[in-house]
This record gives structure tokens, C-alpha cells and sequence, in this order.
């Protein structure tokens, strides 16, 4: 894997990446993006382990009450419900659950 990681990382040296507007939690890390080189956040990502339950631990604690999953599972959905209290959690896993969450 790391032969991609360093291939990656090339072909991201060519790409201009902004500051984000918003909170971002790379989940290589478990904590709030904090200025490193997108570069190398995200080509760590390949070799590194999913840092999920720290993501989401310090996404609460910074006083994030609102998760949003969007895929077919709800893994992330239920985990955020069985490990943590007092959050809004809502999962579009087709079209119909979109309309229905916008509708709502």
C-alpha cells in the first residue's frame, strides 16, 4: 500500500486545496483538520487505520449534535446511537428517505 500512498501523493501535488469552510475530521487522524498539508492528510488515509470512534468522540465534544449518513448501511448510524446520548441522527440510504428528510 505504500507504493500507492507515494503514487497518490504525487498526483495530488499538482492539486490546489483550500482551507475548509467548515469543521472537517479526517478520520485518519480522529481530530478537527487543524492546517496540515491536505496532501499528505489524505495519502495517509491508505496506510493508516480508521480512527472512527475517536472522529466521532471528538466531533461530539467539539458540540457537534447533528449527523447525517448517506449510503445503503446505517453502520455509522447505529454506532453513533449506541455509543452516544442526546444526538440527531438520520441515515438516507435511497431516494426516498432524501425526499422524506427534506420534506420533514
Amino acid at each position: 500500500m505504500e507504493s500507492a500512498r507515494v503514487e497518490f501523493m504525487e498526483t495530488l501535488e499538482g492539486t490546489s486545496f483550500r482551507v475548509p469552510e467548515i469543521s472537517y475530521y479526517p478520520n485518519v487522524t480522529g481530530e478537527k483538520y487543524n492546517g496540515t498539508s491536505m496532501v499528505h492528510v489524505l495519502s495517509e488515509q491508505i496506510v493508516s487505520p480508521v480512527l472512527l470512534y475517536k472522529t466521532f468522540k471528538n466531533m461530539v465534544d467539539d458540540g457537534i449534535t447533528h449527523f447525517l449518513e448517506i449510503g445503503p448501511g446505517g453502520v455509522l448510524s447505529t454506532i453513533l446511537e449506541r455509543e452516544f446520548e442526546g444526538l440527531e441522527v438520520s441515515t438516507i440510504k435511497n431516494d426516498d428517505d432524501l425526499i422524506e428528510l427534506l420534506e420533514a
